[in-house]
């Protein structure tokens, strides 16, 4: 029997503890914390320097959500080629198109998954890092770069130059790059006046799915889709499906970011692939490590450690009673959001036990402020997120603390 001593420490601090310290095994719980990165600061990367460090020391990182992943996940997977991005966004954003760009000049004929629309989206402030969004919905901006313009594809709202409400810099930078940035970036690097012939490259989505004919995109050899690419397109048939998985952070339908990037590329292999086609996800470090774990025939082992490791540490899918408070400066705004929110909860989730105080005023007078709990069966912590940004929106605050408890 192999025993171990276990030291339990906070995520930042276990990247410099090893580089004093002798770990056989790291574990970091909620990779997907935003807090763990920042492209203003890329030393802050806790998740990039913990996977840099493992691999001079020989620790075991093991990354786990904490979001239960669904039964249907322990099914087997495409087996993908993954390729390693850069951790900052603007040599990721280099790297694929030049990976796109290489394979073309190749003269192979690729269909290119990119689930963002526009020339970037994303929008930070290069001062701050603040991100830029819109002043009427509240959704993150894009931006056009034929038209030079901002806009919102929630609300429709667009404007031509933007002023960051944090730090007032007009300087921004693109997080994420759209099928259109993407697109006329990959034609301006196959630009060649040597050759007569360049092959032809599109954007399709699902604006531009309505006016454009099938015979052309048919003849189209770098075809760069977004969720378009949901209604099958019979005739394209691609030697190589590129999967570009951009934000390592986004949890999709699964709500585990690495399964939702697999969960896509089973779905693009079963429409456009055959046996002889290709597959390759581009993804930056973090993603590429779990994605390595959780293909081949390490799939089941990953698998069992991680619901091993969740059974210890009392993580989801156990039930957790989660405690809640939300503060604003407006009664009827605290009360009203706290009510949506629950209703929220109830219609998308098992709530087993919901418990609501009254509204009262913080002892310094400034806010209101309602505390209670729920208890849910199968959380889903990219929901809380969003309930969070929600609260934001309505300028209500709202502090979540997990207790963790077994069914």
């Amino acid at each position: 029997m192999c025993i171990r001593d276990r030291l339990v420490v906070g995520k930042r601090a276990a990247q410099f503890l090893l580089l004093y310290g002798s770990f056989d095994d790291v574990v970091l719980f909620d990779p997907t914390n935003d807090n763990l990165r920042s492209d203003r600061f890329p030393r802050y990367d806790t998740i990039v320097n913990l996977y840099l460090i493992s691999l001079l020391t020989g620790a075991r990182l093991t990354l786990i959500p904490l979001t239960p992943c669904p039964p249907i996940l322990k099914e087997p997977v495409p087996v993908p080629h993954v390729v390693n991005l850069p951790s900052t966004a603007g040599e990721r954003i280099d790297a694929i198109v030049d990976y796109v760009t290489e394979q073309a000049r190749c003269g192979r004929k690729l269909l290119v998954y990119n689930n963002a629309l526009g020339s970037g989206q994303a929008i930070t402030c290069t001062t701050c890092g603040e991100a830029l969004l819109c002043p009427h919905c509240g959704h993150q901006l894009a931006h056009s770069h034929p038209e030079h313009r901002f806009f919102c594809t929630h609300c429709g709202f667009s404007e031509p130059a933007m002023i960051c409400g944090n730090c007032g810099s007009r300087e921004f930078a693109v997080r994420v790059i759209g099928v259109d940035g993407l697109a006329r970036r990959v034609r301006k690097a196959l630009r060649d006046p040597v050759r007569e012939c360049t092959p032809r490259v599109g954007a399709l989505y699902d604006a531009r799915r309505r006016r454009i004919r099938e015979a052309n995109l048919g003849r189209t050899d770098v075809l760069i889709g977004t969720s378009t690419l949901f209604q099958p397109l019979a005739f394209y048939r691609p030697e190589e499906i590129v999967l570009v998985a951009q934000e390592h952070t986004r949890a999709g339908k699964t709500g585990v970011p690495e399964e939702s990037t697999l969960w896509e590329l089973s779905r693009l292999a079963a429409l456009y692939g055959t046996a002889m086609t290709k597959l390759t996800v581009l993804a930056a470090p973090p993603m590429t490590t779990s994605l390595l774990a959780r293909t081949g025939p390490c799939r089941l082992q990953t698998m069992a450690d991680e619901d091993e490791l969740r059974k210890e540490f009392l993580l989801p899918p156990h039930s957790p009673l989660i405690e809640f408070s939300a503060y604003g400066s407006q009664e009827s705004r605290v009360g009203k959001f706290v009510g949506e929110m629950l209703g929220q909860l109830e219609y998308t989730q098992r709530v087993r036990l919901v418990e609501c105080g009254p509204v009262h005023r913080t002892p310094s007078e400034e806010h209101f402020v309602i505390r209670g709990r729920f208890l849910l069966a199968t959380p889903s912590f990219s929901l809380l997120r969003e309930l969070r940004i929600q609260g934001k929106r309505q300028r209500v605050d709202i502090v979540y603390a997990p207790r963790y408890f077994l069914p």
